[in-house]
Order: C-alpha cells, then structure tokens, then sequence
C-alpha cells in the first residue's frame, strides 16, 4: 500500500514539472512574441491640404515628425505623407482616420471636427481670444484636455494636439472692410462650420459653403464676394492673386488639429505611443515656429501681391465684437455642453 502511494506521489511531482516547464515555455514565447512587437517596422500614412512646398508649415510638420520618430526608433517607425489633397478634401481625411483607412491626418479645423464632437464647436466663438499666447496657454491646459477626451469618447480620433497658429481674417474683392456694416449684403465662403455661418450671417452677409481646394476658382469666376483666411492658408492656394482687400479682424483664432486613429494608437506598444507622442509634440512646435517666424513675410506677400490691407482699430474690434457675440453665443450653447461657453470664457480670462 505505502509503495502504491509513493508511486502515486512520483507521478504526481512529474506532472507538476511538466507542468511548471510548459508554463515557462510559454512564458518565454509571449515574452519573445512582445519583443516582435515592438521591434516591428511601422509605416504612419499621414494626409494633409497643405501644397508641400517648404513654405508650407505643414512641411515643417511633417519633416520634423518624422524625423524625430525615425531617430528615436532607428528608423523602425516611418511617415508617408501625402500632401495636396492626394487622399481627399479635409473632411474626407478626417472620415479615413476615423475608419481606421488612414493613420493620421493634420491641419484639421476644429470647426469641422464638431461632426463627431459637437463641444468642439466652442472654440470657434467669434472675437473670443484676442491674442494666440492666450489662445495657446488655454488649450494646453485642463480646458483644452477635456476638449480632446470629448473627442476620443465621440469618436475612433485620437486629437493629438491643438495648433493655434494665427487668426482668421475677411478678404474680399468689393471694398475694404472697416465696420460690421461693410459686410452687408456680400456673399463670403465659408467652410462647413455652423458658427462660423452664423457669425457671417450676424454682420449681413451671405454665408456660402465652398471647398477649400475649390476657394482659388471660387473667388475668381465670382461666385463668391470674399473668404475668411489665416494669412498663411491664403498663400497656400495663392488667394492673394484673387484678392483685392484684405481687413486683420482676428474674428476667429485659426486653430488646426491633428488627428490619430485611436485604435492604430492602441495597437502601438507603450514605448512606441511615447515615441509618438514625443514626435508629435516636437512636430506642433515646428509648424507653430514656422508660422510665427513667417507671419510678417506673409503679409509683405499679400501685400506684394496688390491685395490692400486693413488692420482694425480696438475701437473697430469692439463694434464686430458687440454685433456678433451676443447671437452667435445663444446659438453655441443650444450646440454645446450646458455651461461649456463661460467656462472658456473664464479659462480665457484666468489666461491672459
């Protein structure tokens, strides 16, 4: 009997080291299988509007976001961009990226980006930053944090950073603009963005949805009277050959994102996200130099160019400002979270 149990108690301890060694084989598989992982090659498609030309601050992006990925990671992780429109209007990269059929897509307004979030509409209130430092401290900050995890909620869009580069300004080919009322009864392009339709049609005009890629053709054939542009996205389809008047109203802070197909982003190991993270950081700074360093050279061409330039007085900001925040505001919070415009509106003030 005791040699039956020892017997027993043999078969026993072999099973449990059979058992321990399969564990530690296995083990050692999904250990070798992670080190696969993160040393995979990894290709970021990334689309943008810009011309990529070096004079395009998209290139300065995207130079800079690769070069930092392919440094950090010797050259395991890559970008390919695709510049001009190759993969579609705006809209459409924004769809792809969110259907996992692209990786990345920058320049994106956050107007547009209300279609799958629509508290994003918030930042387009009209006359609401005066200046791009404020701008740029709110939207690093906890506002502009709860901002981006709206989106990620919302949507398959990861919003990788906010890019406050200049102001968007009226250009038209009628008469300057110095007042509200030299808006009435003109038809500006616009983009798809409900507050910024509302704010045209707050100063008497007609608001008229066209393409940004289709704006040059636009302005020319007279189908609309004017736009609404940063300086630099006017030279970026040469708006200025097609321009007569241009007033610096600063009527809405020009705020482009980028955007990360969030499952793409989760499918990274925790290393590579950094890395990532890291690259885009280094690349929003790039651009937002490049912006700023360029900012002046812009305008010397528009002005170049024949375009004739108008700068408001902050008496003059305040009579735009007094037409059309009151009703763009009622329309924003029927849009957006219930007490979401005060709340910027403080960050706003506790910023400057």
């Amino acid at each position: 009997m005791l040699k039956f149990k020892f017997v027993n108690f043999l078969l026993l301890i072999s099973f449990v080291l059979v058992l321990a060694a399969c564990s530690a084989d296995s083990s050692g598989e999904a250990s070798d299988d992670a080190s696969s992982n993160s040393e995979e090659e990894i290709t970021i498609r990334l689309g943008h509007a810009g011309n990529g030309l070096e004079s395009d601050p998209y290139f300065s992006y995207t130079e800079k976001f690769s070069e930092v990925l392919e440094a950090e990671t010797d050259g395991r992780i890559k970008v390919e961009v695709f510049p001009n429109s190759q993969l579609g209007d705006l809209d459409s990269m924004m769809e792809q990226v969110n259907n996992g059929d692209l990786d990345m897509t920058a320049g994106q307004n956050t107007g547009t980006l209300a279609t799958y979030d629509p508290n994003m509409q918030v930042l387009d209130l009209p006359y609401a930053f005066e200046t791009l430092e404020v701008g740029q401290e709110v939207l690093s900050g906890e506002f502009g944090d709860k901002l981006k995890e709206g989106v990620v909620d919302a949507s398959n869009l990861k919003l990788m950073s906010f890019l406050p580069s200049s102001f968007r300004h009226f250009g038209n080919n009628i008469h300057p603009i110095t007042s509200p009322e030299d808006l009435e009864g003109l038809t500006i392009r616009v983009m798809e963005v409900p507050v910024h339709q509302e704010m045209v049609k707050a100063l008497g005009a007609t608001p008229q949805v066209v393409a940004f890629e289709e704006l040059y053709s636009a302005i020319q054939t007279g189908v609309v009277d004017g736009h609404e542009q940063a300086p630099y996205t006017m030279l970026m389809i040469n708006l200025q050959e097609v321009t007569d008047y241009f007033t610096l109203d600063k009527h809405v802070m020009n705020t482009a994102v980028t955007l990360l197909n969030e499952d793409f982003f989760n499918s990274l190991s925790e290393e590579d996200q950094e890395i990532v993270v890291k690259a885009e950081k280094e690349a929003q700074q790039a651009l937002l130099n490049h912006v700023a360093e360029n900012t002046e050279s812009d305008m010397q061409v528009i002005i170049g160019a024949g375009v004739e330039v108008a700068e408001l007085t902050s008496e003059q900001f305040r009579e735009f400002q007094d037409v059309v925040v009151g009703p763009v505001s009622e329309y924003l919070e029927t849009k957006v979270d219930e007490g979401l415009v005060d709340e910027m509106l403080q960050a706003i003030e506790d910023a400057k």
